[in-house]
């Protein structure tokens, strides 16, 4: 009896130990499962994430997954079924391929991956772009040259540099011209227009060209690109319909726009030093007239150089006592003949002069030379007798200008940037080239607009290389947040969520 009773109890013992032998082991196994999911998940998303698009990275320095992967097809769901292959993969390497070591142990397991939350490139209206183009851009400008642009900016508020006030003297110019009586060669004759409109020949790409860019371009106006696109098949024209996350907040502060500003600077090609393989010659131009044809953004930034020259040789003028002297002399004798005000004379004169002036400033622009923001007698070009003979006799033509023998620019001025190394502080006395002039108009786009037509810039471009015929801006991801749903053969599931991104 007594042994029999030994059994018993050494059966029962033994069975109650198996039984905690065989939990343990089960709640080893799941929590084995459980770390091999999560494994599975980061190893997925991470392989997802490595598929960059690298014309983008290459050329533009995003990262970025384009939905499309080559095709012609775009969705959300591409990019969560290539989670969830790959989780499959990893949780059933063998697959009935050999055997596998693990399915003893875990068995075969399904997977179910969505996504809940992605971020686009142009969320926010494209604030997610420009958000990696501002960190890429930190390690790339000095302090000291976000500096020189703020000044720069400060100088163009402070004399009022800007379109609107060209626009303004300019109808006021025009308006003096229409109230003088007597005085017809104010204003071009019908013949004096045509004779200068049948230079743009529509026959040609250069049809958007105008009379000012002949003038100033000379014989280089036929190498003028004229290519065109789609201005509907651009993520311009698309943004604007659907905003998949939340993107506000990533920029907000002054110098981001100016880091974004440089950005576009440093991407675009332009009208002196286009980029290879672009889609458009001119594209910085293209990024402040915001048209679809290359001659017509090229045609309105030198309108917007001219304006603003205008402006800035107006202010040179009305600094100057002896011109401005000869200019109220000559405005009394003309008041005389014309029977108008005297002062209105004068302002019109100190317009027209400094348009004169203006279209050799602009022509030295567009050869690459520097031309000091607001210039010193010494520096100008034409004289008051000169330039209104040349403005108010032959019309369209400049080419009788009386010209200064002699210009010597000023030791004192400084290049935008160059104070940053000679230990200089840029003032008002400064040489700005072509690219500081599209510096500045770039500074006074609004930011959402200039990331947009960026975007455009880009997709254009990376469409032209191997393979993207179909890259769309809109349908880049930097951002997702996943769920993923794994039912194991042994019963135990598991719902996980991760959220990954290119986090800069």
């Amino acid at each position: 009896m007594k042994k029999g009773v030994i059994t018993v109890y050494l059966a029962i013992t033994f069975s109650l130990i198996l039984s905690l032998f065989l939990s343990a082991f089960e709640a080893a196994r799941a929590g084995a499962y459980r770390v091999a999911v999560e494994c599975a998940l980061r190893s997925a998303i991470l392989s997802a994430f490595a598929e960059y698009n690298k014309e983008l990275l290459n050329r533009y320095d995003l990262m970025f997954i384009d939905l499309t992967y080559q095709t012609d097809r775009y969705s959300n769901e591409a990019l969560a079924e290539r989670v969830e292959n790959r989780m499959e993969e990893n949780l059933n390497p063998f697959d009935g391929e050999g055997y596998d070591p693990g399915a003893d142990l875990f068995g075969r397991s399904e997977v179910i991956a969505e996504i809940k939350e992605i971020r686009k490139a142009t969320d926010s209206y494209g604030a997610v772009m420009r958000n990696q183009a501002v960190e890429y851009m930190k390690d790339l400008v000095s302090a000291d040259f976000i500096q020189d642009l703020q000044s720069l900016k400060e100088i163009q508020t402070m004399y009022s540099l800007t379109e609107e006030k060209y626009e303004s003297e300019n109808e006021t110019v025009i308006l003096s011209g229409e109230s003088c009586e007597e005085d017809s060669s104010l204003i071009l004759s019908d013949d004096e227009k045509k004779e200068v409109s049948v230079l743009s020949n529509p026959d040609v790409e250069l049809y958007f060209l105008q009379p000012l860019d002949l003038l100033v371009m000379k014989g280089d106006v036929w190498d003028v690109s004229g290519k065109t696109f789609n201005p509907l098949d651009v993520p311009s024209a698309r943004i604007a319909a659907v905003s998949n996350g939340d993107a506000t907040g990533l920029l907000t502060d002054p110098v981001s726009e100016l880091l974004f500003t440089e950005y576009c600077m440093q991407k675009s090609g332009n009208y002196l030093n286009p980029k290879e393989n672009t889609y458009l010659r001119y594209e910085t131009e293209y990024l402040i007239a915001g048209t679809p044809n290359d001659s017509a953004n090229l045609s309105a930034v030198i309108h917007l150089i001219f304006g603003l020259r205008t402006l800035a040789n107006a202010v040179s003028l009305k600094q100057d006592f002896e011109k401005m002297a000869e200019i109220e002399a000559t405005s009394l004798v003309l008041s005389v003949l014309t029977r108008s005000d005297p002062k209105t004379i004068a302002n019109t004169l100190v317009f027209l002069w400094a348009a004169a002036e203006a279209t050799y400033d602009t022509e030295d622009l567009l050869k690459g030379k520097k031309v000091e923001l607001i210039k010193e007698a010494k520096t100008f070009h034409t004289s008051l007798a000169g330039g209104l003979s040349g403005l108010l006799g032959a019309g369209a033509s400049f080419s009788n200008m009386a010209l200064v023998d002699s210009v010597d620019f000023s030791s004192e001025s400084t290049s935008i940037g160059e104070y940053s190394s000679g230990g200089k502080t840029m003032g008002s006395n400064i040489r700005l080239s072509y690219e500081d002039y599209l510096r500045l108009f770039l500074m006074s786009q609004p930011e959402v607009l200039l990331g947009m037509r960026m975007m455009d810039v880009m997709e254009l471009n990376i469409r032209q290389t191997k393979g993207n015929d179909w890259f769309r801006m809109d349908q880049c991801v930097d951002l997702a947040e996943f769920y993923a749903s794994v039912q194991s053969s042994f019963g135990v599931n598991y719902t996980i969520r991760r959220r990954y991104g290119y986090d800069f």
